[in-house]
């Protein structure tokens, strides 16, 4: 579990999400969640990867969790209801 956009510590709690049985977020939707990501105006970029989000702290983490949201008003992207995501996705 490597994203271009996450930390270094984003990646490996987003590893242990789906270590943990959690099904991780569709391939099209993570890409659609990092694109909204780079294009915000409260995220801080480091080294092209995520460093923070002014709004929630995020390292890039959410991105891979279904039932996160963008906290911002409005949310630049939406969670995922688990019964829309498909195993081995």
């Amino acid at each position: 579990m490597n994203h271009p956009l996450m930390s270094a510590g984003s990646n490996r709690a987003a590893f242990r999400w789906i270590e943990n049985g959690n099904d991780p977020v569709p391939t099209p939707s993570l890409d659609y969640r990092a694109g909204q990501c780079l294009q915000c105006p409260h995220v801080q970029l480091a080294g092209g990867r995520v460093s923070s989000c002014k709004v929630c702290g995020c390292a890039g983490v959410k991105l891979f969790i279904p039932g996160a949201k963008c906290p911002d008003k409005p949310p630049r992207w939406a969670a995922i209801s688990p019964c829309l995501i498909q195993p081995n996705q």
